[in-house]
C-alpha cells in the first residue's frame, strides 16, 4: 500500500532511509510538500531511492 495514496503500489518507489514505500506517481508531490516519510517522518532525500519491479 501507497504510504500516499493509500492505494495499491503502482510503480513502487522504496525509501532508502526508511525502508516505507509510495507509487512512483506519488513522489514528486511528497517531495515537494514535506520531503519526509509520511509514516515515521524520517527525511526523504531526493538522490536515495530505490525502484522496485
Amino acid at each position: 500500500m501507497c504510504t500516499v495514496c493509500m492505494e495499491v503500489l503502482k510503480f513502487p518507489v522504496q525509501f532508502e532511509s526508511c525502508g516505507h514505500r509510495c507509487c512512483a506517481n506519488c513522489l514528486p508531490e511528497l517531495l515537494r510538500t514535506s520531503a519526509q516519510c509520511p509514516i515515521d517522518g524520517i527525511p526523504i532525500d531526493r538522490n536515495r531511492q530505490v525502484c522496485l519491479r
